[in-house]
Formats: structure tokens, sequence, C-alpha cells
């Protein structure tokens, strides 16, 4: 959805998801800090304001979903890919 809305926030997203699995070997932490970048890329990048609002209820979202994990990583027990 991303990439048909604003491609170049897209794939700032999907590369700061990859940067982030390549070295943290973390899944849910690369789709949590894809995420986040995507309103801030969208913000930076001129993009409408309602697209940053869906953007970042999206990232609440997907962060709560990603509740049991983000206790994982705290806690040091999280499956590494």
């Amino acid at each position: 959805m991303l990439l048909f809305l604003a491609p170049l926030s897209g794939i700032i997203a999907a590369v700061v998801f990859g940067i982030t699995v390549y070295f943290s070997r973390f899944v849910s932490l690369g789709s949590i800090l894809g995420t986040l970048s995507a309103p801030f890329s969208v913000y930076f990048l001129g993009y409408n304001s309602s697209l940053i609002i869906c953007l970042t209820i999206i990232f609440f979202l997907i962060t709560i979903m990603h509740k049991e994990n983000i206790s994982r990583l705290l806690q040091g027990t999280e499956n590494k890919v």
C-alpha cells in the first residue's frame, strides 16, 4: 500500500526494515522500526497530512500487535531469524 501511495517512503521503510533485520536478526524489530519510519519519511517528503495520520495509526496498531514480541525483545528471549 505504501509503495503505491508514497513510493519513496515505501522504499525507505523497506530499507529500514532490511537493515534492522540484517543487523539485529529480529523480524519483529524490523517491522516496528520500518513502520515507524513511514510517517516520518512521508512528513519530511511533504506528503498530505492525512497520510501522515493514517501511517501513524498503522504504526500504533503494528506496535500493539507486536506487544508480546516487544516483551520478549526486552527480556532477551525473542527468536532470531
